[in-house]
């Protein structure tokens, strides 16, 4: 199957990045592991033609069925530089992602290092439902860079998968959660994603309502997740002192940013990108949160309406999510 993202309001064009999900039929040497494609998935940045590999011929080593489920994550990284030296390969300089930098996993077979694979409980959770891992590590980072703690309030703009699943942590984690969003039916999901408010920052003052709510203090997290750069020029005034702010729009232009207020309330601004080592604890927690898997997953198409689902993803009013393609 094929997981495909939807892309930013903002975004011209159609991409894709690949991470995936699949049933393991493989031969084990010291150097990887051969895995038969069972299902794939596609976030917003590379030209989807480049990942489009899909492939009828023979694999290059023997294979074997086995009963083992896996997942891996999308990154390799070289382990010498300096990010990698103190433990940020997901900022390696010589960072390679999958369907991204390199070509994806469209195809019938694959090799990767048993490091970069991980099995998880196929009586706990179905492949399609596995396949959500890797959104659920890009959420999870980002609490942890945001070190999310119990009893924080959090402000997620951005009601698109990504912020709903980082939403859906943070509630985890113990946090009373806001999430803006202009969207009406993005708005609605919210809710089920463990967010306490749903603002639609169109309608309501959103500054207001953060007053009311917190006394004056301002909120202690926020996650910008909705990808407009100029939601970052604000944060810091919606900020509690001592405040992290989770910056996760990648903007074409300098960002402005207030350092006045930043000194003034010791602020911390943070980056994330992608995940480290995140896949060992989504894949361990993912089968609690099914019910909002299954809600995010919106279309399911068969690989050969590859076309009808990639429409669906830049139809603005699909009210796409998450669009499957079986390649079973």
């Amino acid at each position: 199957m094929l997981l495909i993202t939807p892309i930013s309001p903002n975004f011209k064009g159609l991409k894709c990045s690949v991470f995936g999900c699949f049933r393991a039929l493989q031969s084990r040497n010291i150097y990887g592991i051969m895995e038969k494609i069972n299902l794939t998935g596609v976030s917003g940045w590379t030209d989807k033609k480049s990942c489009w590999t899909m492939k009828q011929s023979k694999p290059p080593l023997p294979v074997r069925s086995g009963p083992q489920k896996r997942c891996w994550p999308t990154i390799t990284y070289c382990g010498k530089c300096y990010a990698c030296r103190c433990g940020h390969h997901n900022v390696c300089r010589e960072l390679k992602v999958l369907g991204c930098i390199v070509d994806g996993i469209f195809q019938e077979y694959v090799v990767m290092p048993r490091s970069q694979v991980y099995e998880y409980d196929a009586s706990k959770m179905t492949y399609q439902q596995a396949a959500l891992c890797e959104p659920f590590t890009i959420g999870l980072q980002a609490n942890w860079r945001g070190d999310v703690r119990p009893g924080d309030v959090v402000l997620v703009h951005g009601g698109g998968p990504i912020g709903l699943i980082v939403a859906n942590i943070a509630k985890s984690r113990g946090a009373t959660v806001i999430v803006s969003e202009p969207n009406e039916s993005r708005l609605a999901m919210a809710k089920d994603f463990g967010a306490d408010y749903s603002i639609n920052p169109m309608k309501e003052d959103l500054d207001a309502f953060i007053n009311k709510l917190t006394d004056g203090e301002g909120v202690n997290v926020i996650f910008e997740a909705a990808g407009v750069p100029a939601l970052l020029a604000h944060a810091t005034s919606q900020l509690s002192p001592a405040g992290r702010l989770v910056a996760m729009t990648f903007g074409k232009e300098p960002i402005p940013v207030n350092f006045k207020e930043i000194n003034a309330k010791e602020l911390t601004i943070l980056g994330t990108r992608h995940q480290y080592q995140k896949f060992p604890e989504v894949v361990k927690i993912l089968p609690d949160h099914l019910k909002e898997v299954d809600e995010i997953t919106t279309h399911v198409f068969k690989a050969e309406d590859f076309q009808k689902a990639f429409d669906t993803l830049a139809d603005r009013n699909s009210g796409a999510g998450k669009v499957v393609l079986t390649f079973a």
